[in-house]
């Protein structure tokens, strides 16, 4: 069997044992800056259509991402992503009070239905050693997202 088919094995078996919350708010983060001054749009349309408020800029924080990410149905995040294919742990994405690492999402509770990573390099992955997925779905799907974009 290849490493393509095992990863996919294994990135199935933890959908299937994620319980998420079908009940909650949705949580839309939106961090904007002069590289991606649309960012603003995108989470205004997206909270337009939820009928929730978009969070955005300096009160994007990890903090907040941490206590409303928990009971979040919906997760919505619009910001600069970066990926270290040297250590992508080290990969992560960019919040109002600072980097995110993958390492530092793997510490979270976000069981969403779904979480959307909106950004540049948010859904790059590597396989590593082990046939280990390596990147930003694989730390969603263990910090408890039922799916991703």
């Amino acid at each position: 069997m290849s490493s393509v088919v095992r990863t996919q094995r294994q990135c199935f078996a933890i959908c299937q044992k994620t319980q998420s919350d079908s009940t909650g708010p949705a949580l839309i983060f939106g961090i904007p800056d002069a590289r991606a001054p649309f960012i603003l749009d995108e989470v205004q349309a997206v909270a337009g259509i939820c009928r929730e408020q978009d969070i955005s800029g300096s009160n994007a924080t990890a903090a907040k991402l941490r206590e409303e990410g928990a009971h979040a149905r919906l997760i919505h995040i619009a910001t600069h992503g970066f990926f270290r294919q040297d250590n992508p742990m080290f990969s992560g994405i960019r919040l109002g009070d600072g980097y995110l690492s993958l390492h530092d999402i793997d510490q979270l509770h976000l069981p969403a239905q779904l979480i959307t990573l909106s950004g540049c390099a948010t859904g790059l992955t590597v396989v590593a050693a082990g046939d280990e997925i390596a990147g930003s779905s694989a730390r969603l799907l263990h910090a408890g997202a039922r799916r991703f974009c």
